[in-house]
């Protein structure tokens, strides 16, 4: 009897060890959709720009279905903010990639324009990845404080040569805690808007922009912005008066 009941205990403990056992169960986040690539924000004027790019793959790295990009954003004094609390942000953009609108794509970058926030507050954005199935990301933010926006090049003037332009424009005062990374020219053509992005891949470190490759006979636009650094956000000044330059020929 004594060695039944012996028996009886073994079987017990074995079946419950079993039972905690847990297999090689794929985790529920693994088919969650990756965020958002490259991410960043920009202050440019008195509006913040949001750029990044669309994941292409789910966590597990299986192929993502993508339905969308929501937006949310709040604007906050600092003292007010709770980092810890649930996040009752204003959905402000649902970005579908077919269909981007309010946003503006440009190859596989998107930007979305936006604004309202008041000096002395900081700016909280938060993305979530949407797939078909609705599904979503984890959120990823990105915060910048709202700066008193800053004045535009002065003197900006403008002539025109053989397929060619050529841009000058006077320095600007530097504000304090601030680097200036250069300047920001901005093109369009007549019945065309500007494009979010510059016209050059990096910022003029000169008073001295020389743009060729134009079309002899037809009017280009031209405005400029100051870009600053404040200890890693980037700041564009408001922009300058918009002058036209028609290039010609001899």
């Amino acid at each position: 009897m004594r060695y039944f009941i012996l028996l009886l205990t073994g079987f017990i403990l074995l079946t419950l060890s079993a039972c905690g056992k847990k297999g090689p169960v794929r985790p529920l986040e693994e088919k969650l959709p990756q965020t958002v690539r490259k991410a960043s924000l920009l202050q440019r004027g008195d509006s913040f720009q949001l750029r990044w790019k669309m994941p292409q793959r789910n966590q597990d790295g299986t192929p993502l279905e993508l339905e969308a990009v929501d937006i949310s954003r709040l604007f906050i004094a600092d003292a007010d903010f709770c980092p810890e609390c649930p996040e009752p942000w204003p959905l402000i953009a649902q970005i579908y990639p077919q269909v981007p609108a309010p946003a503006q794509q440009i190859r596989d970058l998107y930007l979305l324009s936006d604004q309202g926030a008041q000096v002395g507050q900081t700016a909280h954005y938060s993305f979530r990845v949407r797939n078909k199935q609705g599904d979503f990301s984890p959120p990823h933010h990105l915060s910048q404080p709202y700066r008193q926006p800053q004045a535009a090049p002065t003197e900006f003037q403008a002539r025109g040569y053989d397929s060619s332009a050529e841009l000058h424009w006077q320095a600007v005062a530097i504000p304090q805690g601030a680097t200036l990374m250069g300047y920001q020219v901005y093109r369009r053509r007549a019945n065309q808007t500007y494009s979010p992005l510059p016209t050059t891949s990096r910022p003029v470190k000169k008073l001295l922009f020389s743009d060729f490759g134009l079309e002899n006979g037809h009017t280009y636009y031209y405005r400029i912005r100051s870009l600053f650094d404040f200890s890693g956000q980037k700041l564009e000044s408001l922009p300058s008066p918009e002058i036209s330059v028609t290039p010609t020929a001899g």
